[in-house]
């Protein structure tokens, strides 16, 4: 009877090489060396013979994969005793058994890691409304809520997936959170390789072109209710992402939350990273700041999800803005099971109306707060972030502010109450770009006071004049 190993290599066409050393106890000399598998492409698996005779077991066992383009996989486990062979094993595909595993004793399967080309992500600068790299080129924050998704990281699960669906859908940062108590069990204090498992966790998305959003503090009156753990772990994130070029780091998520309350005043502005003092939950920015003050490096806005929820990107400029004086985004927006409901165009019109008013903002969703893959209401919305992100003249984002219901200036297109939702633009001398979220059919933006509309996508019009 041949006993041999068939784990499941999936790494597309190319042909791995893969190499199986057991434990040998009993020094058997044809275990000695590593035992080399024949790779079988038609079923996507390698086939290591191991000799006879088996010495009882369960015995232990190294298995290296490599392949052109991947990352090299390094994997320990358990061969079953195969002199108690479960009732199935006249099957040949599962006569491999795991010590380890439920019965009916899974395969082994694994998947391949594609080498990434290392992506440096250099330093950012807040400059008037948002932000810019060192050579004073506009970065729009295309950002996507992830909130578990550092927790799934440091309990070992597999987030390729997911990091590779949203760099595919545009987006340039994820928002996670450092803790959770409420929509899932993360505590921090539960992991003790907790700071070393973050830079993994950075160092995984930086090489992939995504920054990060770390919040800190989420549900810590559950969490971590003793303030001097807050401080001291609040120190501790600090000092791990201290220098990085890569994270924006929020204190507090939604402070006025009773389960979030935290004394904001306790904690320090860190230092080397760019920073936010903490979001708020929908507030009336006419009795309050929109966000936890003093403002550090930026500030950040939660605004109402009602139906008309695109146009709220002007918010950024009102009260973020023109109220705190700092650069500001929105960073938990309308999910696409709320307002409206899931309609691609309001998302692409609210991330374009949040870039020519601000910062730019993060697509919120229920897959997001749970780090998931989008379901197939939410990934056209999420897909429509990014394209709309994509369309706006982000040189144009400092320029004087106009609005169709403003008389002065004029505003570049002809535009009426019932138009859209809202009509907000910016004019940089000869040149003038237009937000006009939520279009009635119909609706044909016609150029007026000298400007010619030179562009339009959706809901964004640019224009120029002499």
């Amino acid at each position: 009877m041949i006993r041999s190993v068939r784990p499941t290599l999936r790494c597309g066409d190319v042909v791995p090489t893969a190499t199986l050393t057991v434990d040998n106890p009993d020094d058997n000399p044809a275990l000695r060396e590593p035992i080399v598998g024949s790779w079988i492409p038609q079923s996507g698996f390698a086939i290591f013979d191991l000799p006879e005779p088996w010495p009882n077991g369960p015995f232990g066992a190294n298995l290296h994969v490599e392949a052109d383009g991947y990352m090299p996989y390094e994997g320990r486990f358990t061969l079953a005793d195969f002199h108690v062979i479960p009732p199935d094993a006249h099957n040949a595909n599962l006569r491999i058994q795991t010590a380890d595993g439920a019965a009916p004793y899974p395969l082994l399967d694994f998947t391949l890691t594609p080498v990434r080309p290392v992506v440096t992500l250099g330093p950012l600068h807040v400059a008037e409304r948002g932000f810019v790299d060192d050579h004073g080129t506009p970065w729009p924050w295309i950002g996507c809520s992830d909130f578990r998704l550092f927790d799934r990281f440091i309990k070992g699960e597999h987030i390729q997936p997911i990091i590779d669906e949203r760099l595919a859908c545009g987006f340039n940062q994820l928002r996670v959170f450092a803790m959770c108590g409420n929509m899932f069990h993360f505590f921090p204090q539960e992991h003790p390789d907790y700071q070393a498992k973050l830079t993994e966790f950075l160092d995984l998305l930086g090489s992939c072109g995504l920054r990060t959003e770390f919040t800190v503090m989420v549900d810590a009156t559950v969490v971590m209710p003793r303030l001097e753990d807050q401080q001291r772990f609040w120190a501790e994130v600090c000092v791990t992402v201290a220098g990085r070029t890569d994270v924006f780091l929020e204190l507090v998520n939604e402070v006025d939350q009773t389960i979030n309350v935290i004394d904001t005043t306790r904690f320090e502005q860190p230092a080397g990273v760019i920073s936010c003092h903490g979001s708020k939950g929908i507030v009336d920015a006419a009795r309050e700041p929109v966000c936890v003050t003093p403002v550090w490096t930026y500030g950040v806005l939660h605004p109402k999800r009602e139906p008309d929820w695109p146009r709220y990107g002007h918010n950024i400029d009102e009260d973020v803005y023109h109220t705190l004086h700092v650069a500001g985004v929105i960073n938990e927006s309308c999910r696409p099971d709320q307002g409206r409901g899931p309609i691609p165009s309001d998302h692409f019109d609210a991330i374009v109306n949040m870039l020519v008013m601000g910062g730019g903002g993060t697509f919120h969703s229920q897959a997001g707060k749970d780090s998931r893959l989008f379901d197939a209401t939410e990934k056209p919305c999420a897909e429509a972030w990014g394209k709309g992100a994509k369309v706006v003249n982000l040189a144009l984002r400092n320029g004087q502010y106009v609005a169709g219901h403003l008389y002065s200036p004029p505003f570049p297109v002809m535009w009426r109450e019932g138009d859209s939702t809202r009509a907000h633009g910016r004019i940089l001398g000869g040149q003038a770009m237009c937000s006009l979220p939520q279009m009635r059919d119909g609706y044909v933006p016609v150029a007026q006071d000298g400007w010619r509309i030179v562009k339009q996508d959706g809901s964004y019009v640019e224009c120029v004049r002499p």
